[in-house]
């Protein structure tokens, strides 16, 4: 955890999907077309 708070390790973002988007996102995921980590937007 030390190294992540000191910024030596950083998430890597695949993409970002809003909330209508949803099930583009988990078909990505599901295909495991994506590399690294699949956001969803939630909004604020």
């Amino acid at each position: 955890m030390m190294l992540a708070t000191q910024g030596y390790l950083r998430p890597v973002i695949d993409r970002t999907y809003e909330m209508n988007e949803l099930e583009s996102g988990y078909q990505r995921l599901l295909s495991r077309q994506a590399t690294y980590s699949v956001i969803l937007n939630l909004g604020a």
